[in-house]
């Protein structure tokens, strides 16, 4: 894969898809405990794809690296 991801580690994360943009997440290993904790539980953005004008765009956010790098632990 391009930019040092990995793409065995794009297979385990969460695809999520809505109209115009779908995204990968990395699952939280947070415990959830209701609305105490509620932010921490939330899955991590990795790569978001939009299509904007037919064209698609693949978004690097800022957990990209660290969970999809390939030198990422």
């Amino acid at each position: 894969m391009q930019k040092g991801l990995s793409l065995e580690k794009l297979k385990t994360q969460r695809f999520e898809l809505s109209y115009s943009e779908c995204g990968f997440f990395q699952p939280s290993d947070v415990t959830a405990l209701g609305l105490i904790n509620d932010q921490e539980t939330m899955p991590k953005a990795t790569l978001i794809i939009k299509n904007e004008n037919g064209e698609l765009i693949i978004c690097e956010t800022e957990y990209t690296k660290k969970y999809l790098g390939k030198e990422s632990v």
